[in-house]
């Protein structure tokens, strides 16, 4: 699937932006007036097709909810490769902070928290968190009218997505008067809590990068790993008057490879030296997993030889050997998983050995 993304413009996020959509007077045209625009060029040379642009006085929107300022760069000047992915920014903004409008009702306030729950839910390393104060977000969630801005009755939601600095689309636009009734939706039916919260999930993939999985370009890129096609893509365009899943199984594949954990690695801290007479104390330190089940120590005087110290705790406290250097090795379990790390002790009453690179 060209999951969660077939284009995935995944130019994504550092901090904060004040950006915001000038509506005033703003005029739309079918056609693209102005078709030597830069960013207006950079959207085809990305892939869209030209007839899923429509041009308004501050901005284009494409296939219906994905908004670029035109005073916005979007994509790299310095890059000549035509891509849809930016896998050099994918890990610089882990976590992102999302305020909810006060203007915003119950139900949507719900459908918000939800959808967030959902994101995190993914075992990746990006984490989304609602903060009271607009002054932390990262993105803002409003109601299109609040914003100076009016969706039309057949438009769910739109959202900006990232820009070349690496900042996340700062703002999802919501319609809480969409009517599927009035849009073209085959056997149409009143809107519910479900369709909110997938929406709502489907315009923060925007704002991370996410482009429509079903819409293909000539320079789209297949994610490694995934499939060509996914109908149960929670980022399908066109799908809004249905939408009311969460992601599919290919979806998420798409998101843990284009957020992966942190690699998980283990480290011994501790005393690098000592004498014939101290006693000291070296811990196993667990980097980017959970609390890990099992240690096991060993020890060695030659760096080859180990033998099991039945110690299975995080730490280990011993002299060192009488005139001689300590190897010290541990292997942590986690989730039946092994990781192992291994550490010099230099003893200088007497030890004859050279440190080994371990």
């Amino acid at each position: 699937m060209k999951k969660l993304l077939q284009l995935i413009i995944i130019l994504t996020f550092l901090a904060c932006s004040q950006d915001q959509v000038d509506t005033t007077n703003e005029s739309i045209s079918k056609e693209i007036k102005n078709q030597e625009h830069p960013l207006f060029k950079e959207l085809l040379k990305y892939g869209f097709n030209k007839k899923s642009i429509r041009e308004f006085e501050n901005y284009f929107i494409v296939e219906e909810d994905i908004i670029f300022l035109k005073k916005n760069e979007y994509f790299d000047p310095n890059d000549n490769v035509v891509k849809q992915r930016r896998t050099e920014y994918l890990t610089t903004l882990t976590s992102i902070n999302i305020f909810i409008d006060e203007g915003m009702d119950s139900n949507w306030e719900n459908a918000v928290e939800e959808a967030i729950t959902r994101w995190n839910n993914v075992e990746t390393n990006l984490i989304l968190n609602r903060v009271i104060n607009s002054s932390d977000a990262h993105v803002t969630i409003i109601y299109d009218f609040d914003d100076g801005r009016e969706l039309g009755l057949n438009t769910f939601g739109s959202a900006l997505p990232p820009t070349v600095n690496g900042l996340p689309g700062n703002k999802i636009w919501i319609n809480p008067n969409f009517s599927p009734f009035s849009a073209s939706c085959d056997n149409p039916q009143p809107v519910t809590q479900a369709m909110r919260i997938s929406n709502v999930q489907h315009e923060i993939g925007h704002t991370v990068g996410l482009h429509h999985t079903n819409i293909t370009g000539d320079d789209s890129v297949l994610i490694p790993g995934t499939n060509e096609s996914d109908p149960l893509s929670i980022m399908n365009e066109g799908i809004a008057c249905t939408l009311d899943w969460s992601f599919s199984p290919g979806d998420i594949t798409a998101l843990e490879i284009l957020f992966p954990l942190p690699q998980t690695y283990v480290y011994i801290s501790g005393p690098s030296s000592g004498n014939n007479s101290g006693s000291y104390t070296w811990t196993a330190n667990v980097q980017n997993a959970p609390t890990p089940t099992t240690f096991n120590w060993k020890y060695s005087y030659d760096g080859e030889n180990y033998v099991n110290s039945f110690n299975s705790t995080e730490s280990i406290t011993s002299n060192l050997p009488l005139n001689k250097d300590l190897y010290l090795k541990v292997t942590v379990s986690i989730n039946g998983v092994n990781y192992s790390a291994t550490y010099f002790v230099r003893n200088s009453d007497g030890g004859i050995k050279p440190p080994r690179e371990v």
